[in-house]
């Protein structure tokens, strides 16, 4: 029952988390061409 609510509640994060976010997990992996 927790590990459901915890995956639930991650997914409900993901959706309200800004997307800069991810793009700034990307830029580090992919530098400076996941700008252009």
């Amino acid at each position: 029952m927790n590990d459901k609510a915890t995956i639930e509640i991650k997914k409900d994060e993901k959706k309200a988390e800004p997307k800069k976010v991810v793009v700034v997990k990307t830029s580090i992996k992919a530098g400076p061409a996941a700008f252009n």
